[in-house]
């Protein structure tokens, strides 16, 4: 008898997690679905009805530009995680748990295994994308910084040669004034004499 309740009380825990997985697989970023596929509003992507989970966005990819002709793919569709098998082999094994099966236990223990493999390889995939990102991000860093440098002495250089510019004017306009000012003094002298 104790091992009947040690399985339904590991089927009830598998339970809760299945529960606790499509959730996750369900959660949104920014008010959208991570693993929805294209479809990034609406319905619940997973759908869990106790002995099924059902996948209802697509495997569209969504990509962005990150750089100048390099463009990136910025999310899994929930079908790549659905295709593992996660939510099916963990019902399998809940299932078999119940049902006091044996063989079918270690039959969905092996495919979780197995779904286990799979997504420490997507979780690898998105580690690299990650990466490549991290560079991307980086590298415009830098870019902006030196464009924000150049800016800087582009605009400085700008002002000096403007405040230069204006002095010289300024003083070649007091110079003609100065000019003018001494030329007619000396024709009203001249004129009054």
């Amino acid at each position: 008898m104790a091992n009947a309740n040690v399985r339904d009380a590991l089927a009830n825990r598998l339970e809760g997690i299945i529960s606790d997985t499509v959730s996750l697989a369900n959660e949104k970023y920014m008010d959208k679905y991570i693993f929805g596929g294209s479809l990034t509003k609406g319905d619940d992507p997973f759908t869990y009805d106790g002995t099924a989970v059902t996948y209802a966005g697509n495997s569209d990819k969504i990509t962005r530009r990150i750089a100048e002709n390099q463009n990136m793919e910025i999310n899994l569709p929930g079908q790549d995680l659905a295709d593992t098998g996660l939510f099916d082999n963990m019902i399998a094994l809940r299932d078999a748990l119940i049902a006091n099966d044996g063989d079918a236990i270690q039959t969905a223990l092996g495919d979780i295994e197995d779904t286990e493999k799979q997504l420490l390889n997507i979780s690898s995939a998105q580690g690299s994308l990650m990466g490549q990102l991290d560079l991307t991000e980086q590298r415009l860093n830098t870019a902006n910084i030196n464009l924000q440098s150049n800016l800087s002495q582009t605009e400085d250089t700008d002002l000096m040669e403007a405040i230069v510019r204006y002095n010289r004017e300024e003083l070649a306009y007091k110079a003609a004034l100065e000019t003018t000012s001494g030329t007619l003094r000396l024709n009203l002298l001249d004129y009054l004499r």
